[in-house]
């Protein structure tokens, strides 16, 4: 109690402390309701075929008939092949999880939902989820993680891989696929009893895996839901995940992406499936929560507020589903300023897309997604412009160089791709922004793109130290990119490495961390504040004060955008040693000679980098990062300096 009170103050910790107590008694409750068998209480009927009564005549999303009209009018063709033989590979039980490669996942008939193949660990399966959060919780803090990371079954738990699988069964109308799908359900379900082992430990993951499988089995019920054995199960399934995010929602301490998640799969369900006692009102609540923190969570400028912009994506997808279901089975749940909310969600990534269709990667990415179609790389957001314009119809969400995306046109269907297409703006004509509260600016001009983080650490859960870091874009070529993430609680030191400051492409003084890193790797110190000097068409000044209460100085920083190039102008006031990083992307090359760098994308030479008062430059490998558990190698230039640097990267 006491280190919440140092934290938070005594009313909140007293808050807190209630809300624990209830929890403690809520969970027993939910205990007893499944010892008991009584989770079917929580529904109208207990018997399969009364709740067919109610589903098997409701409406449809109308994916199937996308699906169909893709096949028909040949559209999407080489990427329809790719998710058919990703389908073909989780037919054979093969999976990609989080950077494991495709890899079996399977033994003696089963799937091994509660395994970690890349660190060959499986967790306990009978262990209560309360004590399986209490273990993940004590091996974070004790840097004990048994080399296991539950983020990797969790992953496989979150059953992405049946969206790929419906598609294919619509696709090619092979019931191999079909039969999948119901497998994959059947044998979650016999594996994972309620409430144990690692995929029942927080109440996110059970939500986005129920949202699966009611936009899939919603889609396939005349398929599915007919057959009386798999219905039982799946009622039963639901409403046991209906009743565990109720009894766990992820809001006592903080309220972030977990909590938003919570309330989207209670949303999904209630809408998709009404079979619950009181459903309306459910919903209705519900859509009010969300409503709530969809104000609360995310800035007037359309930014998530925990300072990442994988999560921003995340997020999205998060209010996206519930705010597409409204529309189309018409429930109007939603009012104009939460419609306007969102779309500056949508458009927030729109100026943030660089040409090349990745997003800059500021804070932690940890590949967290809630609608997926197919792999994709983890930074490829273009796709999200599909899905915005078809909700908003809003032509500032359409760029010529990104064509309506093969989701899009799952959602949405052929009228809206025909009307995104008829659009004519470029990614190359979009001007300079600030996203102020969130702290991301935007410098552009039809050649460069340069992004500069400002972001404040808040709660410093997915937040770096990347306080005047900034990405780079010439053209299509991702010239300067942040290393990413890679990992969490299973690495420790690895965790901190893509975190710290040299691990972005800012100054470092004397060694010293913007913030303190702390022993919590979803914790971050808040020391280092940034005040804004200047923003304008071409020009971005500031400084922070992060070094000072370790016995450093202020570093100041301007960038400057012309027509031939980018110039910064770093300044920190101290004779102790400065260093300043630039991280190249994949694929960038540097040749260095009398000092100056030529930078070479795909062995074709774009631009020139020099410095001015340099005492010593070095180009090394470093890994980067562009998604959870993925590693390659790229190169990094490492610049010694005193109290000043310019450094241009500029056109020949």
């Amino acid at each position: 109690m006491n280190k919440y009170i140092s934290k938070y103050g005594l009313l909140r910790s007293s808050q807190i402390a209630i809300s624990m107590i209830l929890k403690k008694y809520r969970i027993r409750l939910l205990k007893y309701s499944i010892n008991k068998n009584t989770i079917y209480n929580d529904l109208v009927h207990s018997e399969p075929e009364l709740l067919n009564n109610i589903i098997l005549n409701g409406k449809s999303l109308g994916l199937k008939a996308n699906i169909e009209s893709i096949k028909k009018n040949k559209l999407y063709e080489k990427i329809s092949s790719t998710i058919i033989k990703e389908a073909d590979n989780y037919c054979n039980s093969i999976f990609n999880i989080l950077g494991s490669g495709w890899i079996s996942w399977e033994s003696n008939g089963s799937i091994d939902w509660h395994t970690d193949k890349i660190n060959d660990w499986t967790w306990e399966h009978d262990l209560y989820y309360t004590d399986i959060s209490k273990k993940i919780r004590s091996n974070i803090k004790s840097h004990s993680s048994d080399n296991s990371d539950p983020k990797i079954p969790r992953e496989l738990s979150r059953f992405h891989f049946i969206f790929c699988l419906f598609y294919a069964y619509v696709f090619t109308d092979q019931n191999k696929y079909l039969d999948r799908i119901k497998f994959f359900i059947l044998n979650w379900i016999a594996k994972n009893p309620p409430y144990y082992g690692i995929n029942w430990s927080n109440a996110m993951e059970a939500a986005i895996r129920i949202s699966n499988w009611c936009i899939i089995v919603n889609e396939l019920k005349q398929e599915l839901l007919t057959d009386v054995d798999f219905a039982g199960k799946f009622y039963k399934s639901l409403a046991e995940h209906a009743s565990f995010i109720n009894e766990n929602p992820e809001n006592i301490i903080i309220k972030n992406n977990h909590f938003i998640s919570n309330l989207a799969g209670l949303f999904i369900i209630y809408s998709l499936f009404p079979v619950f006692k009181n459903n309306s009102r459910l919903l209705k609540k519900t859509s009010q929560k969300l409503r709530n923190e969809l104000k609360n969570q995310v800035y007037e400028d359309g930014v998530d507020m925990e300072g990442s912009t994988a999560y921003h994506r995340f997020v999205t997808e998060l209010f996206f589903l519930p705010f597409f279901l409204s529309e189309k089975l018409a429930l109007n749940l939603f009012d104009q300023q939460d419609s306007a909310r969102l779309h500056n969600m949508f458009l927030f990534i729109r100026h943030v897309i660089k040409p090349s269709g990745n997003i800059i990667q500021f804070g932690d990415n940890d590949s967290g997604r809630l609608i997926k179609l197919f792999e994709r790389p983890a930074l490829s957001q273009d796709y999200m412009l599909s899905l915005g314009f078809g909700l908003f119809k809003d032509r500032d969400l359409y760029i010529k160089e990104f064509p309506f995306d093969i989701l899009g046109y799952v959602v949405w269907g052929d009228e809206v791709k025909k009307r995104y297409e008829s659009e004519t703006n470029s990614i190359f004509q979009l001007s300079v922004k600030a996203f102020k509260a969130s702290g991301i600016y935007i410098l552009r001009n039809d050649k460069f793109f340069a992004a500069i983080s400002a972001i404040p650490n808040g709660n410093g859960v997915h937040t770096h130290n990347d306080k005047l870091s900034f990405e780079l874009a010439y053209k299509v070529y991702d010239i300067i990119v942040d290393p990413g993430t890679y990992v969490y609680s299973s690495d420790v030191k690895t965790r901190n490495k893509f975190r710290s400051t040299a691990s972005h492409n800012t100054v470092m003084e004397n060694g010293y961390e913007q913030n303190k890193l702390g022993m919590n790797v979803f914790e971050l110190a808040n020391d280092c504040r940034v005040t804004i000097t200047k923003f304008d068409s071409n020009t971005f000044g500031a400084y922070h004060d992060g070094f000072i209460i370790k016995g450093g100085h202020q570093h100041h920083r301007s960038f400057r955008l012309e027509n031939s190039g980018l110039i910064i102008e770093d300044s920190i006031d101290s004779d102790e040693p400065l260093r300043a990083f630039f991280h190249f992307g994949p694929g960038i090359k540097i040749n260095e000679k009398d000092s100056k760098f030529s930078i070479y994308a795909n062995d074709q030479h774009v631009i020139n980098l020099t410095f001015n008062h340099v005492i010593d430059a070095s180009v090394d490998p470093y890994d980067y990062s562009p998604g959870y558990g993925e590693l390659m190698e790229c190169n990094k230039l490492t610049v010694s300096f005193k109290k000043h640097l310019q450094t241009s990267f500029v056109l020949n």
